[in-house]
């Protein structure tokens, strides 16, 4: 029996079997059937999938295209910072992102496409792999971790590891930036917690291009500040990563 609760990837409208068979005819119907049926394998609509393509497309040569890679442990906050950054307006609560999101923004004429990967477990393995990274082309790894999760500090720092390596390994210059996130008014930032992040993120012998204590908390009074001296620079090939930082830093 087919699977009739079938969504979109992206956009979570219903999918309907027979089009999906129509529009892919060349392929044959019991692999389509699989394909649909398989409960790990997510499905694009039509609509989601030329966008995708047509993003994935881009011209990532190109001196005045950039790309941007979001990436950490589910729950870090990504999705709001990203979201708050090109709606110009303080976003929480965003739901969960499921496998990537693609976005772009245009600063001081350079074009950056914001790739967010979820950091969702199924979905690490997939970033990981090594024929899928040497595709990225990465300009900058922004890698967010959430403070606030202690328990989870060890398994953030060690993907950390292993994505930075992987990603310059295809992506030689590739920057990185870590957030160390959602780190509200209410945390002291001098707690055994946090040193002890820092240090785990020290011992892996990677130095960033920037880091940061951020929080969205702070996001509109930097925003106010910020994009006055940013409309006034001249500045070419602006950092995306230091942009944020300066955006969410407490």
């Amino acid at each position: 029996m087919k699977n009739n609760n079938r969504k979109c990837w992206k956009c979570e409208n219903n999918l309907i079997f027979a089009e999906f068979l129509n529009q892919n005819k060349a392929i044959d119907i019991e692999i389509l059937e699989r394909l649909w049926d398989h409960p790990t394998i997510e499905l694009y609509c039509c609509k989601c999938y030329n966008t995708y393509r047509s993003q994935d497309n881009i011209d990532y040569n190109n001196d005045n295209n950039k790309k941007i890679v979001f990436f950490g442990l589910s729950n870090g906050g990504k999705s709001a910072i990203i979201e708050s950054i090109l709606s110009q307006e303080l976003k929480l609560g965003i739901h969960q992102t499921k496998g990537m999101a693609i976005n772009s923004i245009l600063v001081n004429e350079v074009e950056y496409f914001i790739w967010e990967l979820s950091g969702l477990k199924y979905y690490q393995r997939r970033w990981l792999n090594e024929m899928w990274s040497g595709n990225l082309g990465i300009d900058e790894l922004i890698y967010v971790i959430n403070v606030r999760e202690y328990e989870k500090y060890n398994e953030s720092v060690e993907l950390l590891n292993r994505a930075f390596r992987i990603f310059q390994t295809y992506s030689p210059d590739m920057k990185l930036y870590i957030l160390l996130h959602q780190t509200d008014p209410d945390l002291d930032l001098d707690s055994n917690n946090l040193k002890e992040l820092q240090e785990k993120i020290k011992s892996l012998g990677i130095t960033p291009n920037g880091i940061g204590f951020t929080s969205l908390l702070y996001y509109k009074n930097n925003y106010l500040n910020y994009s006055e001296s940013l409309n006034q620079s001249t500045e070419e090939g602006l950092e995306f990563g230091n942009l944020v930082l300066q955006l969410i830093t407490i």
